[in-house]
């Protein structure tokens, strides 16, 4: 329980290039932090279309890749690292009875076991059925 209680949930946020240009990045780093995220790394760059082209790869068969790639790379965008602890998705997702949470605790050990893998927010949707 205490591993589960202070494991966290990284991420990668991007603000698109629009937002940037309409001076919304800190509007929006609100609204993450107002729901619970902390932003730990947080830096304004500009990427070239090849990079947009690597990054956005698992794409390149749609027919919005190419747009897509230019969009990103169209002008400063800001990557974010934003981060929760997965005990506040877990709260909101499980009837809290003391029986519902030990039960849940056993079913993402017996997981994570049965997967060698550690609990992450994977796991723990596969848990809760999602």
């Amino acid at each position: 329980l205490r591993k589960i209680m202070s494991n966290i949930e990284k991420t990668l946020s991007i603000i698109k290039p629009d937002a940037v240009e309409r001076n919304l990045e800190d509007e929006i780093k609100k609204i993450f932090i107002d729901n619970g995220f902390r932003i730990s790394k947080s830096k304004k760059i500009k990427i070239e279309k090849s990079e947009a082209e690597k990054f956005y790869k698992v794409h390149e068969t749609k027919p919005f890749y190419n747009d897509l790639c230019s969009y990103l790379s169209s002008g400063p965008i800001v990557v974010m690292i934003i981060e929760k602890k997965l005990v506040n998705y877990i709260i909101k997702r499980i009837d809290r009875s003391y029986g519902k949470i030990f039960d849940f605790i056993y079913k993402i050990d017996e997981i994570s076991l049965k997967k060698k893998k550690p609990i992450d927010l994977k796991i723990i949707k596969e848990a809760l059925g999602e």
